[in-house]
C-alpha cells in the first residue's frame, strides 16, 4: 500500500480524502511515541531529584497524579476545540497540531493567512487539496520555528544553571588606586605648629627657677 495515493486531486474540495493519508498517521504515531517517550524520562528524573529536595515516592506519585487531574479541564477545551476544526485540518493534523501544541487561535491564524495568500477562504469557497496542503506545509513550519528554539536554547540554559549551582561570580571590577597623599604647604605646617605651642601648658616656676623654690620643691 503506498503512503502517498496518486488519485488527489489538488482541485477537489473533498479534503477528508487528502486529510487520512497513511503519511499523515504515520506522523501521528511518531508525535505521539515522542510525547511518550518525554512524559517517561521526565517521569525518571524527578524520581532522581526528588531526595535531593526531601520529597519521598509517596509525595511523587501524588504530586503526579495532582498534575493529572488539573489538566482534565484545559484538556477539555481544546478537545473541544479540535472536534470543531477536523473538518479544516483532517484527523491527523488535529491530532498532531492542536492536540499536540494547543494554541488553535494560533494555528487557525497562519492557516488563514496561508489560504488567504491563495485565493481561498479557511474551510470555504476555494479551499482545496492543493490549498490544503500548502496549510499543513506552512503550521508545520511555524511550529518547527519553536521546536528549533528549544533545541538551541536548552542546552545554554542547563549550562548556565550548571555555572550558578557550582558557585562561580564574575570577576571582580578592577580597583583603582587611590590618589597620593597631597603635600603639606608650609603654611600649614607653620599653623599646625604654632597651634601645638598654645596647646602645651606652661613651665612650673620650679622648671624655671629651681632654685628660688628649693624650700617648695625639695
Amino acid at each position: 500500500m503506498s503512503l502517498v495515493p496518486t488519485t488527489l486531486d489538488p482541485d477537489s474540495t473533498d479534503i477528508l480524502a487528502a486529510a487520512d493519508q497513511p503519511i499523515l498517521w504515520l506522523c501521528v504515531a511518531g508525535v505521539f511515541a515522542v510525547v511518550a517517550a518525554q512524559t517517561v524520562i521526565y517521569f525518571l528524573a524527578v524520581r532522581r531529584a526528588a531526595p535531593a529536595v526531601g520529597m519521598s515516592g509517596g509525595e511523587v506519585k501524588s504530586s503526579f497524579r495532582a498534575g493529572a487531574v488539573a489538566a482534565i479541564g484545559p484538556s477539555m477545551a481544546v478537545a473541544l476545540i479540535a472536534i470543531t476544526l477536523i473538518s479544516v485540518f483532517g484527523t491527523p493534523g488535529v491530532l498532531t497540531r492542536i492536540g499536540l501544541i494547543g494554541s488553535a487561535a494560533f494555528d487557525v491564524a497562519a492557516a488563514g493567512i496561508a489560504a488567504g495568500t491563495q485565493g481561498a477562504t479557511l474551510g470555504g469557497e476555494g479551499y482545496t487539496q492543493a490549498v490544503f496542503a500548502t496549510v499543513l506545509l506552512c503550521i508545520a513550519l511555524a511550529g518547527a520555528g519553536w521546536m528549533l528554539v528549544t533545541l538551541i536554547a536548552t542546552p545554554l540554559l542547563k549550562r548556565g544553571t550548571r555555572r550558578l549551582e557550582s558557585g562561580e561570580r564574575l570577576a571582580p571590577p578592577p580597583q583603582w588606586p587611590s590618589s597620593p597623599p597631597r603635600p603639606c604647604s608650609a603654611r600649614s605646617a607653620r599653623s599646625r605648629s604654632s597651634s601645638s605651642r598654645r596647646a602645651s601648658p606652661p613651665p612650673s616656676s620650679c622648671s624655671r627657677a629651681p632654685w628660688r623654690c628649693s624650700s617648695v620643691c625639695g
